[in-house]
């Protein structure tokens, strides 16, 4: 099972020449889904080989540019590539109206479905696999938190005693795996009879926050595997962050700490900074299990980083 993000950009209002504007691509199990999507993330995607193709969601925190000016292009590219499979994009209130204004200027028409979600705050999409949870944070516009929340395994599904039962493959092994007792040739056969439950996993999870400033949500990132939050401005630039609604390094540091995040990745810098240590350090004083996101790596959720 594959379940890995990819850091596509770390970059805040603009792009500098060694940075991408912030963008997240998590792959769960051949499935590609993307957070924001900057101007560039066309071809950091390519450069990750991660086909565009296989994105079948994406959430677009709010309507400020950087986080999805890349958009259009992007749709427009998976038409010309005769995209058949359809595509759901989330965001704030008007959603829909927004992407499809925008594709009618560019004259952009889609040989493929698009469907649109309203963010609001709670489980805003429930697989039989995970789910994603939104959660509304403070910024000069409405704009939404994530978090991928991988399910926890039920056990493993002994295949060789359903046979020996002489059960058919089949929709009954779901419902055996989904807990769930079945009648065969008359007998009522339980799922003890065929799951291990010695194996139960806890499922991993991801945070994606970017361009806040609050304090309010430690709750909705408690114990998340990986955070990916946003570190904009130093402490010394405390004022400027109330201004733009951007999160400071020591905040940032003290809600992963109280949230008893596993590990906290710093993306969505401010380009006033060339060196980024000085805001890593910051953090670290704090919280020491910090890293600077760095473009392009990959953080798989199912080996220990």
């Amino acid at each position: 099972m594959v379940f890995d993000a990819t850091l596509l950009g770390i970059s805040s209002s603009t792009p500098l020449k060694n940075r991408n504007h912030t963008s997240l691509a998590v792959k769960y199990d051949g499935e590609v889904i993307l957070f924001d999507a900057g101007e560039s993330v066309q071809q950091q995607l390519m450069k990750v080989k991660i086909s565009y193709m296989a994105i079948t969601k994406i959430f677009i925190t709010h309507f400020h540019a950087d986080h999805f000016l890349g958009l259009p292009g992007l749709l427009a590219t998976m038409s010309l590539h005769k995209r058949e499979e359809p595509l759901t994009i989330y965001g704030p209130n008007g959603v829909e109206k927004r992407v499809r204004t925008i594709l009618e200027f560019f004259e952009i028409q889609t040989v493929y479905d698009l469907k649109f979600v309203e963010l609001h705050n709670g489980i805003i999409c429930d697989t039989k696999e995970y789910q994603i949870i939104a959660r509304g944070v403070k910024h000069l516009l409405p704009n939404f938190a994530f978090v991928f929340k991988e399910k926890d395994s039920v056990g493993k599904f002994l295949k060789e005693k359903a046979l020996a039962l002489g059960i058919p493959e089949g929709p009954l092994y779901s419902q055996l795996k989904d807990g769930k007792a079945i009648l065969w040739k008359g007998r009522k056969i339980s799922p003890d009879e065929v799951m291990d439950y010695k194996t139960i996993k806890r499922g991993k999870s991801l945070a994606y926050v970017v361009d806040c400033f609050d304090a309010n949500y430690e709750d909705f990132l408690e114990n998340v595997d990986v955070l990916f939050h946003e570190s904009a401005f130093m402490k010394k630039d405390l004022l400027q962050a109330k201004k733009t609604r951007h999160s400071v390094t020591i905040n940032v540091a003290e809600i992963a700490k109280n949230a008893k995040v596993k590990k906290l990745v710093l993306i969505n810098f401010s380009p006033r900074y060339d060196d980024l240590n000085t805001l890593l350090h910051e953090v670290q004083s704090i919280y020491p299990d910090a890293e600077l996101g760095q473009e392009l790596k990959t953080y798989n959720l199912h080996i220990k980083q």
